[in-house]
């Protein structure tokens, strides 16, 4: 038993001096060795990690290497740093370029963030039509927020003609996956709608969480 303390006693003290600078070296050993999934955590490291970390040029060059080997999350974070302006000159175009990249991958946040973009006019030409596409796919990956915001979408006719029963779905849709917003909508769009038309939403809401069941 005593063996037992002192060794885990002398793993304590090792590990003790293991400094932060220490672990961005193994880090970047790897990730310049071509890693993308270690260039994209290198990145991550550099744009969230502790004040003596920090670095936001570094965390855009660490995304790009690993953005550039199609890497979507690091896609996603690069477009996010371009479109704030974050270690690198603000560029919401570039920003757009690089979450379409992703988003072509099937990436949801992406996706989700294009379909904003596309309403917004932001980095791209406003074109809703374009903004209802994106959001539906990640509304059907099961994004709660995208779900919210095609329910917005159908409340206001942007890009879709104006159908509060699909309103109500998409709504309801995302008050099941925890938006709350969503929850609020829902109520309000009660009383523009008949109990059976209310009915109707409710049983497409359900059809669609029945064939999305996760597996």
């Amino acid at each position: 038993m005593r063996h037992l303390k002192l060794i885990l006693t002398c793993s304590l003290l090792l590990l003790s001096f293991i400094t932060p600078a220490d672990d961005l070296s193994d880090l970047k050993a790897q990730a310049q060795a071509g890693d993308a999934e270690v260039q994209f955590t290198l990145g991550d490291r550099y744009e969230n990690g502790e004040d003596k970390v920090r670095d936001e040029k570094q965390a855009v060059y660490w995304y790009t290497r690993a953005a550039e080997q199609g890497h979507a999350v690091a896609q996603h974070h690069l477009g996010g740093m371009y479109f704030a302006g974050k270690g690198v000159t603000k560029d919401e175009k570039q920003g757009v370029s690089w979450y379409m990249q992703a988003a072509a991958q099937g990436y949801a946040e992406s996706q989700s963030v294009l379909g904003m973009a596309y309403l917004l006019g932001r980095g791209v030409d406003q074109n809703n039509e374009q903004a209802v596409l994106w959001l539906n796919k990640a509304a059907e990956t099961g994004l709660a927020r995208a779900q919210a915001q095609l329910g917005n979408m159908y409340y206001n006719g942007d890009g879709v003609a104006k159908d509060n029963i699909q309103a109500y779905k998409w709504h309801s849709i995302a008050a099941s996956h925890g938006n709350v917003s969503s929850a609020t909508y829902k109520g309000a769009l009660e009383e523009t709608l008949t109990p059976e038309q209310i009915a109707a939403a409710e049983q497409l809401a359900s059809e669609w969480l029945e064939a999305h069941k996760p597996h």
